[in-house]
């Protein structure tokens, strides 16, 4: 195993494993609810527990994106960028690494429940 199939697995072990973890959002896919830069706060989730509108990072490839459920199959969901609703891929459940439950840009914090974030699912 090469040092980046090792650092990518040992990414998703700590995904899969750990009950909540936070990383940094990468790219302008999701705005304006994350944005470049931001702190997010993922929580492992059954794929059972997924619903429509709920945020999830999931492994494709070599990556780790972050995406909207728009759709849920029975083994699968159909993800969208809110910044780019015309670009949808599914991902199996086995992919399915995590919920983002809440956000920090600039020292403020913002939760899935919050008015602002539910307003902005429902725009979405």
């Amino acid at each position: 195993m090469n040092t980046s199939d090792t650092l990518m697995a040992a990414r998703e072990l700590q995904l899969l494993n750990a009950p909540s973890t936070d990383v940094e959002f990468h790219g302008f896919s999701m705005e304006p609810l994350l944005t470049e830069g931001d702190r997010i706060v993922l929580e492992a989730v059954a794929f059972s527990d997924i619903c429509l509108g709920d945020i999830i990072t999931c492994l494709h490839e070599d990556k780790y994106p972050t995406r909207r459920v728009v759709y849920i199959k029975q083994n699968s969901v159909v993800l969208w960028c809110d910044n780019w609703p015309d670009r949808r891929f599914s991902t199996k459940s086995d992919n399915v690494l995590a919920r983002v439950v809440s956000r920090e840009r600039n020292g403020e914090f913002l939760s899935n429940s919050d008015a602002e974030w539910l307003l902005l699912t429902n725009k979405a």
